[in-house]
């Protein structure tokens, strides 16, 4: 047979085959190409199988060192500005609100929903979800186009276009945030150590130093310290649990209801910050398979992650704290609840960690840089670059040395344009509410469109609650989110202006 006009070998037999397993295929893929797709792909999981438990189990090692760096160094500075004196009622609430938060969206929407139907020929992010409606759109049988179609592909790139450009202030943001808040950890032993900008700023630089050794192997590089940082999290947190065990309260939704009632819908905007780096878990499902990275977060990041933060609350209804005033040489929650205190020789262990899980935190949102730039390069959104691919495998697994620049150079200018982490967690919590709520908005079209199941009718649940982190945030706008929303929108028209796929 012949395909665009060029001969596909494929005998009478494979096509019975590839035509059963299409009938029975989730997926609404109509067209020749994903026909052929699929072929390639039994051809290559024929050759190599890619579920055997080794293969898994590698997959969910390699992971550590390249998606959850971000997410696992959210317990750094989550707390730091919420607590003023509180009673142990207003503590238990507001855990409550964070696991219930934490559960729900990252959790349920993106490891359940997003990563099983938003993926794209292993591909991850905003712009995998578009380009899996545009081709729902473009194979629709000539009987089923309407009128309606150029604007759900409107509405949808535009969508895209916005959440890429919140991706791009996002890589701007989560490294400055993550370095500054761990180099915070050397105040509290040194209370008169001044240097704590520079010490970033070296960081920074050796971070995007090594960018060049590639993801892969940068990802089994990184993965032994982010799970050292993970169980060290997770004995600190159950350290701090078994003096206050009151804490485990939380898990009624009860107490969050009476915290929200006390603090109103704003009190949500400090929780934003414990599901930072959730969107890059699904951005850089490129370099890692699907399964191993929910097997992971199930079975390690969210127990870890959610017994730091009871343990943090814990540590809280014993020593009230108070909220931080803009002194750069203030200490979080966090570095205060490490037992031993400054002088042991555990403090120091856990501080190297947090510096060092702060640079893969890093990585993870770099990575997820250069992926939404390759993305939008192939569509011609984006000018040509030089883009070196680092592995065969996957194509996806990229460097770019001109947005490997630019993007240290945006790094310095923003850290130092904030320099005190207390101020850039302002700016942080609107960019990652309106990621999210964007993602559910691409998700609930793709689930109604190419899937045509009621499960679109779940990300209905996500979208309200989304749409009160913004509102929440929204407050933030003039403390530090106005960078956010500058950068986005100069990112989002430039897009407009350059795009040639039309």
């Amino acid at each position: 047979m012949r395909y665009q006009g060029k001969k596909v070998n494929i005998t009478v037999t494979e096509l019975t085959r590839l035509n059963e397993a299409h009938r029975r295929s989730i997926e609404s893929a109509d067209s020749i190409d994903s026909l052929l797709f699929s072929y390639q792909g039994c051809e290559s999981q024929e050759q190599k199988p890619k579920n055997s438990k080794w293969s898994i189990l590698l997959g969910c090692f390699a992971s550590l060192g390249s998606i959850y760096g971000d997410i696992s160094t959210s317990p750094l500075y989550t707390f730091n500005n919420l607590f003023d004196n509180p009673s142990q009622l207003e503590v238990i609430g507001a855990m409550s609100i964070l696991f219930w938060l934490f559960t729900l969206m990252v959790m349920v929407k993106y490891v359940l929903v997003v990563i099983s139907y938003g993926s794209y020929r292993d591909g991850g992010g905003q712009i995998a979800i578009y380009s899996k409606i545009v081709n729902h759109l473009e194979n629709k049988s000539v009987y089923d186009v309407n009128d309606s179609d150029e604007w759900i592909r409107t509405i949808s790139k535009t969508v895209c276009f916005i959440g890429c450009s919140l991706v791009i202030s996002d890589g701007l943001l989560t490294p400055t945030t993550s370095i500054l808040n761990a180099t915070s950890g050397i105040s509290l032993p040194f209370p008169t150590f001044d240097h704590q900008l520079a010490l970033s700023v070296f960081i920074l630089f050796c971070v995007f130093s090594i960018q060049r050794f590639g993801a892969d192997k940068l990802s089994f590089l990184f993965a032994p310290v982010i799970l050292l940082w993970l169980v060290n999290l997770g004995i600190i947190g159950a350290i701090n649990i078994a003096k206050c065990p009151v804490i485990l309260k939380a898990v009624n939704p009860w107490y969050g209801y009476l915290y929200l009632k006390n603090h109103g819908l704003g009190g949500v905007s400090a929780f934003t910050l414990a599901i930072t780096g959730t969107e890059a878990i699904f951005l850089d499902l490129g370099y890692i398979e699907m399964f191993p990275v929910q097997l992971t977060v199930c079975g390690l990041v969210y127990p870890c992650l959610m017994m730091n933060y009871f343990g943090q609350c814990s540590y809280v209804i014993l020593n009230p704290v108070s909220t931080p005033n803009t002194d750069s040489s203030f200490v979080g929650v966090f570095y205060s609840s490490i037992p031993g205190g400054a002088n042991s020789s555990y403090y120091w262990i856990v501080f190297i960690l947090a510096t060092l899980s702060t640079i893969i935190a890093s990585q993870a949102l770099i990575l997820g840089v250069f992926t939404v730039i390759h993305q939008l390069v192939e569509l011609e959104f984006l000018p040509r670059l030089d883009i070196i691919h680092l592995s065969s495998e996957h194509k996806q697994m990229v460097f770019i040395p001109a947005v490997n620049f630019f993007l240290m150079v945006g790094l310095l200018v923003t850290m130092l344009i904030f320099q005190n982490p207390q101020d850039i967690t302002m700016a942080y919590g609107l960019g990652i509410s309106l990621d999210f709520l964007i993602t559910s908005v691409l998700t609930l079209l793709v689930l109604t469109l190419v899937y045509k199941r009621l499960l679109g009718l779940t990300l209905l649940v996500f979208i309200p609650i989304e749409i009160v982190m913004v509102i929440a945030n929204y407050q933030t706008l003039y403390k530090g989110g106005w960078f956010v929303v500058i950068i986005s929108a100069l990112f989002t028209s430039f897009l407009f202006f350059y795009d040639k796929s039309t």
